[in-house]
């Protein structure tokens, strides 16, 4: 995994922390980041404790009990699969596997493919499945041969001016920050030497919709053209192999996380307040909702988003003393998350 992270641990400041100066951290939030990492605190011998605002833990992994995941639902990029060539694990080095699927394989968590890319409502990468797509009235769109290769071409060739677009400005120097990435596929498409055709807009148009849509939950001319998939290095995308699922959904993941940490969540703690003073020689207080306080060295805290962004007149705004330093406030402003709604049609019977 730290193939994966260097550029993001080349940004981080080392602790002037001394080696042993904390023995205790609250951690506030049992999701999967918040267990991981108590896990690994307590592995290092440190005394946690983890607040928990729901009845249970894995914050947004949760499978229903008709075995659906309601939140998380993939392991984007899922590692090796003998089953399909482009996945063989002889392609794929182990410093290169998802963090996520280490964890499964670790557990003994089966998990299984469900094609190349899982967001992606086009055709098949991995060959794993076949999509039937049908129009309006409910006839069925037949492959439409040389028609159909040419719509690709054009896409293809697209995104390939698109990528180049992002070297170009990168290497002169030229990040343009708020560029967005529909404003770069405009600026190609603008300068193309042959217009393109209403047919090619259209399906140009649909596979942006599709593909990014999907992929991040949000409209093309609201994403970063410099930073939506990690940037030039595309750390999002590093992950190789094929989108996976775990046979028993995330929830199995996160019951395997939680074991060893039974005796240090606790659940039902709303966080209203952390003092980062502490008070009485302590490094920081973490005040509940339901009255109670907890104190240790440090804190970690794994709030979603939209929690650390609420007001404090709002419900469930969390107060922290003394305030942050301006730039995160600042940055925690700016941030936002998107809304993918994920549907479940459940069929008596499979009729197709």
């Amino acid at each position: 995994s730290r193939f994966v992270w260097c550029p993001i641990l080349s940004r981080i400041k080392p602790t002037m922390l001394k080696p042993g100066a904390i023995q205790s951290v609250i951690v506030i939030g049992a999701g999967a980041s918040g267990l991981r990492c108590a896990a690994l605190l307590k592995q290092k011998g440190i005394t946690v404790t983890i607040l928990e605002g729901r009845d249970r833990i894995g914050g947004r992994l949760y499978t229903n009990p008709d075995g659906l995941d309601i939140g998380g639902h993939w392991i984007h990029g899922g590692g090796p699969d003998d089953k399909v060539e482009m996945f063989a694990a002889s392609k794929i080095s182990p410093e290169q596997v998802n963090p996520v699927r280490q964890l499964c394989d670790e557990y003994g968590i089966a998990t299984r493919l469900t094609d190349g890319d899982s967001c992606y409502i086009g055709e098949s990468e991995a060959g794993a499945r076949e999509i039937m797509f049908f129009d309006s009235d409910g006839k069925s769109i037949k492959d439409d041969g040389e028609a159909e290769t040419e719509l690709w071409d054009t896409y293809d060739m697209v995104m390939e001016k698109v990528w180049a677009l992002e070297d170009e400005m990168v290497a002169a120097g030229k990040p343009g920050g708020s560029m967005s990435l529909l404003d770069a596929i405009e600026q190609v498409t603008a300068a193309l030497e042959t217009p393109l055709t209403a047919r090619q807009k259209r399906f140009l148009q649909w596979h942006i919709e599709t593909e990014f849509g999907g992929d991040y939950a949000e409209d093309a001319h609201n994403l970063s053209f410099f930073h939506y998939d990690g940037g030039k290095a595309g750390e999002y995308r590093v992950f190789p192999g094929g989108d996976r699922v775990l046979e028993g959904g995330y929830s199995s993941l996160i019951t395997k996380m939680g074991e060893p940490l039974q005796q240090s969540v606790q659940l039902n703690k709303v966080v209203s307040k952390i003092d980062l003073g502490g008070g009485g020689g302590v490094g920081v207080a973490v005040s509940c909702a339901d009255g109670s306080t907890h104190t240790a060295d440090v804190c970690v805290c794994t709030l979603p988003l939209g929690v650390l962004q609420r007001a404090p007149a709002e419900a469930g705004h969390v107060a922290v003393s003394p305030p942050l330093p301006a730039e995160k406030q600042a940055a925690l402003g700016r941030a936002r998350m998107a809304c993918l709604n994920k549907l479940f049609l459940v069929f008596d019977t499979c009729h197709w």
